[in-house]
């Protein structure tokens, strides 16, 4: 029946997790529609970054909140806690209801500014082309062909993945007839103001749009 094939199912994930973080991380990513995940663990006695002594905190993007739960209760170590900002419940082998947390992360809307020095290689579209580079080379998950199309203008990045001035530069040389750029602008506030790589917390999450992206 299927009451009986789902105690299988969650016998045998019981009996091949091993409760370590690289374990949660796999069982997590391998959800449907999840995108991104971040597993950070807290052995010690004490509250590290306001996360509570000896819990488990995964960090998720994308997702079934209810399957999230449930496969965090499975993977989970006896007797460790779950910390986070969103929670659910999920029901034990003994029919008892268990309250699991765990966080969603915060998207930052990210703006990005240069201006280049082009020569006569430069394509009449090159600053669209661009920013379609710069798109494809930060967002995660993105195919060239859809980015290049323009069936796809935004993305995000990975939980907790810091934006580089270097992913950006990388891109910007892609397209030919660049010589040159002036220094990458990464910001939350539009216009961009500020130079060099910018954070993104562990409870975070970048989120790029072609239309963010200001190429002059």
């Amino acid at each position: 029946s299927d009451e009986e094939a789902r105690g299988r199912r969650e016998a045998s994930l019981s009996a091949t997790g091993r409760g370590t973080p690289d374990s949660i991380y796999a069982r997590i990513a391998d959800l449907d529609g999840v995108t991104s995940v971040k597993v950070i663990e807290n052995a010690t006695d004490a509250v590290v970054s306001g996360q509570d002594a000896h819990s488990v905190q995964v960090i998720v993007l994308g997702g079934t909140a209810q399957e999230i739960v449930d496969e965090i209760w499975a993977s989970k170590p006896a007797g460790i806690a779950t910390y986070g900002t969103s929670s659910g419940t999920t029901t034990d082998a003994s029919g008892n209801t268990q309250t699991v947390e765990y966080t969603v992360p915060s998207a930052i809307t990210i703006h990005i500014r240069t201006t280049l020095t082009t020569d006569s290689d430069y394509p009449s579209d090159g600053d669209a082309q661009v920013a379609e580079r710069i798109l494809y080379r930060l967002a995660n998950g993105l195919t060239e062909s859809e980015v290049e199309d323009g069936s796809v203008v935004t993305g995000q990045g990975l939980v907790g993945q810091d934006v580089l001035t270097g992913m950006v530069t990388r891109a910007i040389y892609e397209v030919p007839g660049v010589v040159s750029n002036t220094t990458v602008l990464i910001d939350d506030v539009d216009p961009p103001v500020t130079s060099g790589n910018f954070a993104i917390t562990d409870a975070q999450v970048a989120s790029y749009a072609i239309a963010n992206i200001d190429v002059l």
